[in-house]
């Protein structure tokens, strides 16, 4: 394997309840009893805005060192898209703050987002379901793509 900087992690599992997201840990952890204690799991999280941010912003502080957050799905906190508003803008009007809120704690944000099944496609990025302001968002003006190495991910646990 590569060895990387390991450090807590958020995972907001906003899709299943208390006993499927058990299930998948038992599956994801392959015979360990527990999830690392650097591992936080929430079930609930608000539409992405203020509130979310100061839920972020806390577990931040009270995790230095902190690596990750995972938010699954995002389709579960992104807020509706304004009247009259391209479904481009809306995507890259909602990603930019958490764009920036990763930036700004140097901190890898995984957004988890269904795929649109084009099975015929080899370009990751064609995969996904939406708009391409949810990948446009992905990069940096100074550094290109932020995002290197994705991959689609089917048949999650």
């Amino acid at each position: 394997g590569r060895k990387v900087n390991q450090g807590p992690t958020l995972y907001l599992d906003l899709e299943d309840s208390a006993n499927r997201a058990q299930a998948r840990m038992r599956t994801l952890l392959d015979g360990f009893t527990a999830a690392p204690e650097t591992c936080t799991f929430r079930l609930l999280a608000p539409i992405l805005g203020p509130e979310l941010f100061k839920i972020l912003d806390e577990w931040v502080a009270a995790n230095p060192g902190a690596k990750v957050v995972c938010i699954d799905t995002f389709q579960k906190i992104k807020p509706s898209a304004a009247k009259n508003e391209t479904s481009y803008s809306a995507d890259y009007r909602i990603c930019a703050p958490l764009q920036s809120w990763a930036q700004q704690h140097n901190i890898c944000v995984l957004l988890v987002h269904h795929t649109n099944k084009n099975k015929g496609s080899t370009d990751i990025f064609e995969s996904v379901n939406g708009s391409q302001g949810l990948t446009g968002t992905a990069a940096d003006k100074k550094r290109g793509p932020i995002c290197r190495g994705c991959y689609a991910v089917r048949n999650w646990p």
